[in-house]
C-alpha cells in the first residue's frame, strides 16, 4: 500500500535532497522505517538508495525525539523511578 505514494514521491528527487529528506524524516521517524519504504521503489538506482542511507544514518542522532516516552507513560511510570523515566537512576522499587 506505502509503494503507491512513495515510488513517484521518491523517483522524482536527486541525490542532496533524497539525503536531507532521510535524514530529516529520521527526526520524528525510525530509521528503518526510512530505508524500508525507499525498498519499495522499484528501479531506484544505488546512488539514491545510498543517499536514503546515508540520511538515515546521519539523521540518526535526531530520533531522540521519535524514541521519548509519551507523556501517559511518564505519568504512569514516572513515580517509580528517582529524577523521571529518562533519568539514569534506578528504580525505586528492587
Amino acid at each position: 500500500m506505502q509503494g503507491r505514494w512513495i515510488a513517484p514521491l521518491l523517483s522524482r528527487l536527486r541525490e542532496t535532497p533524497l539525503f536531507l529528506g532521510a535524514a530529516g524524516l529520521t527526526a520524528v521517524n525510525d530509521n528503518a522505517l526510512i530505508t524500508y519504504l525507499a525498498t519499495l521503489v522499484p528501479n531506484l538506482g544505488a546512488d539514491l538508495k545510498l543517499a536514503v542511507v546515508q540520511g538515515a544514518v546521519v539523521g540518526g542522532g535526531l530520533t531522540v525525539i521519535a524514541n521519548t516516552p509519551n507523556p501517559a507513560g511518564q505519568a504512569l511510570l514516572g513515580r517509580f523511578f528517582d529524577g523521571g523515566i529518562c533519568s539514569p537512576a534506578r528504580s525505586r522499587r528492587r
